[in-house]
């Protein structure tokens, strides 16, 4: 386990360790991206910047060592609001051009927001399932796959878990008050 101000070169050589002592490269969680240190050398760099070398690391990390990098970044404010897109995210410029697959978790009412007024229907949808919230995995980028499929999941905020059901046992967990 890392902390909050550990850098990329931090991990890495965490990572390079794990792989020597079991021979095997690990899935790496960055949990999340812009709470990363910034680089060496770039301490009075914009975020952008950081957040683009801290990307290059990663891909490099994966690439050298064979490992799976999965890395949470944070939304841009206009996104709150809207469906997710490659631009949704902070500095996504690099994390659009980087990545090999880029995954987006919204409510399934966002793709009927079409604009920042709509903000209120998703505030409307978060109050009114506060036990059990149904979310879809939408598939921004996936450069050796599909991307049509759009996989279902139930979030219950309360044991901050993501499940599987159908939406006949989501029904029951909000009847039984999951909350």
């Amino acid at each position: 386990m890392l902390f909050r101000s550990t850098s990329m070169e931090n991990i890495r050589a965490k990572v390079e360790e794990v792989c020597r002592v079991t021979g095997k490269p690990p899935v790496v969680f960055i949990d999340y991206l812009q709470m990363v240190a910034a680089p060496e050398g770039m301490e009075s760099a914009t975020d952008k910047q950081t957040t683009d070398r801290k990307i290059l690391a990663c891909k490099v990390m994966s690439r050298e060592l064979g490992t799976p990098v999965i890395a949470i970044s944070s939304l841009n404010r206009k996104s709150y609001y809207a469906p997710m897109a490659l631009d949704s995210f902070k500095e996504s410029g690099s994390i659009e051009y980087s990545a090999d697959v880029v995954l987006g978790l919204q409510f399934p009412i966002m793709e009927q927001v079409k604009k920042e007024e709509d903000g209120r229907k998703v505030e409307q949808y978060v109050k009114e399932n506060t036990a059990v919230r149904e979310v879809e995995v939408k598939i921004l980028k996936n450069r050796n796959g599909g991307m049509a499929e759009r996989p279902r999941y139930y979030f219950i905020p309360r044991l901050n878990l993501f499940i599987e059901m159908t939406e006949e046992e989501a029904q029951q967990a909000r009847e039984r008050g999951l909350k």
